[in-house]
């Protein structure tokens, strides 16, 4: 990075709108610091951004609320982060419509509170919704406990705006739900990590507010008797919202862990459970109702009931939401992996996770049961604590989920893990489609280069 290109960097956004030197630190991806940190204000002026970052041979990373940065392999270099915080509008609301375009910066927050004033939302919920952006969201694939109810954001997604790796601004998609043509574009931008372009407006589908929300909480005494319940709510007739699984019950370094534990036991649940169900139903008052009691009855008849409680949503709806990411203190120090398995076998998995974790890691799992994801996490470990050790452990748990047919991605860890443990896996055998669309959309691979599946 060069003082030329610094001032035409600051000729394009601004010179307030570009870090360099200690400013730009804050902004390192896996220790890289980059030499620029540029906000640009418009999708026009991200476009001039990579035209000039591509003459000068030079990788971006964009970037939006930063929370999802951890998520993936070591980068092969850093010269430019992309910040789009300052894309943040909401371009149009249909409310008769039921559709929204906002620009990739808006915060989910921001965007479910706009929304809120029409009685809509938008039923995606990744953790961290104050910092997440609807960019990441899209760019990351990202979801949280509402992926059972509705999916992922791409089942959400009409239309985006990119800016292509050379500085071309393109469209895919279309403001209505009836028009869809180039949607499948708009699924491709989706997941691919920053990797192929970077996204810069985005249109959804939006739902109705739900009027009433409730919740159980199911106390169960290990995962046999975790996967006997979740069977049992599946097989019963009703459509839960989010379908969640935490334990155990003794993660004294997951407050959100603790705080659904002790919902449960203040509620008069069994003070010996290792694990905790939780469901959760959105609709009208009657439907709420109808499905709380429904799924006890089921619980019960099944004898996997024993010590259910109901509970308000908004008392365990943000713990769940917290479960899924470690506090922000030990997030430079702890390890998070993502795994995805068939519903079936994700109580074996949680079970070799957590009989077989190492010594002196403390361990937590969230789990979107219903949909077979779960999220283990490990640390922060005292310095005596063998790095090896847990190495082997991520390693083979990631053995057994691909015995199930399944996958394990390391979400966050520290770099000395990230060095020696692919955070993908091994690519799959449809890994050279990666590939070819890699090259053909970003052939001098300017943006995030390394980051993606196979270094991609």
């Amino acid at each position: 990075m060069n003082d030329r290109v610094i001032a035409a960097l600051q000729q394009i956004v601004g010179s307030d709108f570009v870090r360099t030197g200690a400013a730009a630190e804050a902004y390192a991806i896996d220790g890289k610091a980059p030499g620029a940190v540029v906000f640009p204000g418009s999708p026009g002026e991200v476009a001039a951004v990579l035209k000039q970052a591509q003459a000068a041979g030079l990788a971006v990373f964009p970037r939006g609320g930063g929370t999802q940065m951890q998520l993936g392999n070591v980068p092969r270099r850093v010269d430019i982060v992309l910040g789009l915080e300052r894309l943040q509008r909401v371009v149009a609301h249909e409310p008769a419509d039921m559709t929204v375009t906002v620009e990739a910066g808006i915060t989910l927050d921001a965007l479910q509170r706009s929304l809120a004033r029409s009685g809509q939302y938008l039923p995606v919920d990744p953790p961290l919704p104050p910092e997440a952006t609807v960019g990441g969201i899209v760019a990351t694939r990202a979801f949280g406990p509402l992926r059972f109810g509705f999916r992922t954001i791409s089942d959400w997604l009409l239309g985006t705006k990119v800016v292509t790796a050379d500085g071309i601004i393109a469209k895919a998609g279309a403001r209505v739900v009836k028009n869809v043509s180039g949607y499948e574009m708009g699924r491709l931008y989706t997941g691919s990590h920053g990797t192929l372009a970077v996204i810069v407006e985005a249109t959804f589908k939006v739902q109705p507010l739900p009027r009433a929300r409730g919740a159980l909480l199911v106390p169960c005494r290990d995962g046999a008797a975790a996967a006997a319940a979740i069977q049992a709510l599946l097989s019963c007739g009703v459509l839960p919202a989010i379908v969640e699984l935490v334990g155990p019950a003794d993660a004294a370094h997951a407050p959100a862990h603790r705080a659904l534990f002790d919902r449960a036991r203040g509620a008069g649940a069994s003070g010996d459970a290792q694990a905790l169900l939780i469901a959760g139903f959105l609709g009208t008052d009657e439907e709420v109702d109808w499905q709380l009691e429904r799924t006890q009855q089921a619980l019960a008849a099944a004898g996997a009931g024993a010590g259910t409680v109901r509970a308000g949503w908004d008392e365990v709806y943000p713990h769940v939401l917290a479960a899924h990411r470690l506090p922000p203190a030990a997030e430079g120090e702890g390890v998070t992996c993502r795994a995805h398995v068939l519903s079936t076998d994700l109580h074996l998995l949680i079970e070799k996770a957590y009989r077989h974790s190492p010594s002196g890691w403390p361990f937590a799992y969230a789990a979107h049961a219903g949909s077979g994801v779960v999220r283990f996490h490990w640390g922060p470990a005292p310095a005596a604590a063998s790095r090896e050790a847990l190495k082997e452990h991520v390693a083979a748990v990631r053995a057994r989920a691909e015995a199930s047919h399944g996958r394990l991605i390391v979400e966050a860890a520290p770099l000395w893990l990230k060095e020696s443990l692919d955070a993908w896996g091994e690519p799959g055998p449809d890994f050279f489609l990666h590939q070819a669309v890699k090259k053909q959309m970003d052939p001098r691979a300017t943006l995030s280069p390394g980051r993606f599946i196979g270094g991609i």
